[in-house]
């Protein structure tokens, strides 16, 4: 696996690890609202 690849791969499953952390924190803000 070439080191090129390896970063974009990193680059990636940082991205979908602060979307998830986003969805996270949304989902969160609306559960609380709703209480």
């Amino acid at each position: 696996m070439p080191a090129v690849d390896f970063a974009a791969a990193g680059q990636k499953a940082r991205i979908f690890q602060g979307a998830i952390r986003k969805a996270y924190t949304i989902v969160e803000i609306v559960y609380a609202t709703r209480l």
